[in-house]
């Protein structure tokens, strides 16, 4: 397991050399939100110091810092669960939830009257990587891409049982983690990008 996070490390430096040999004049990192490891804030902005990360967290960290000892430019997107058709049903946390309300399965859940927004989809990772292929600005930096605005847990959950007529028992876990919104307030100011909010990416991904 270490030798294939460390992976993560190799791949970047061949990405570099590669784009140096033939000239390519910007590298777009999709990275994680898991670089930040322990998170104990309300609001989670790029600034924050990682606490206690994971080994993905410090390989995709270290990643992404490989970018800044170059002269290319680049953007590092620090991404949340995402999205997609694909019959993974294990990743993100909320996709994997999702199909179990499908097929009526029991459901643990914790903070459930928390506000949400730890999801981004394919869908909007092609817009946004769109929109930086075409410009020749410099770039750079590292950015949080989630989804904007927010959504309380219990809605999504009643919204998804709702949807697919579900009979899945819901319980409800304490949990110890503390609950957090993104801020893409960077993303949006600099790159004058603006995610889709949280329900309506649910929603487009509900039939998947």
């Amino acid at each position: 397991k270490e030798k294939n996070l460390a992976s993560n490390i190799i791949f970047m430096e061949n990405i570099i050399d590669f784009a140096k040999e033939k000239e390519v004049n910007k590298i777009i990192n999709l990275s994680t939100i898991t670089i930040y490891g322990k998170i104990n804030v309300n609001i989670l902005r790029e600034e924050y110091i990682p606490v206690e990360q994971n080994l993905l967290g410090i390989c995709k960290y270290i990643s992404e810092n490989l970018l800044y000892l170059q002269p290319i430019n680049f953007i590092n997107l620090r991404l949340p669960g995402i999205l997609c058709s694909a019959k993974n049903y294990n990743r993100p946390w909320l996709k994997m939830t999702m199909n179990k309300i499908k097929n009526n399965k029991k459901i643990e859940l914790h903070n459930v009257e928390n506000n949400f927004n730890s999801v981004i989809d394919v869908e909007e990772i092609i817009r946004l990587v769109s929109r930086v292929v075409n410009t020749n600005n410099i770039i750079r930096d590292t950015f949080n891409l989630s989804a904007s605005g927010s959504i309380k847990l219990k809605s999504i959950i009643n919204k998804v049982k709702k949807y697919y007529n579900s009979s899945s028992e819901i319980y409800l876990q304490k949990s110890k983690k503390k609950p957090y919104l993104i801020s893409i307030d960077k993303i949006k100011k600099k790159l004058k990008f603006f995610p889709a909010s949280a329900e309506k990416i649910i929603n487009r991904n509900l039939y998947l």
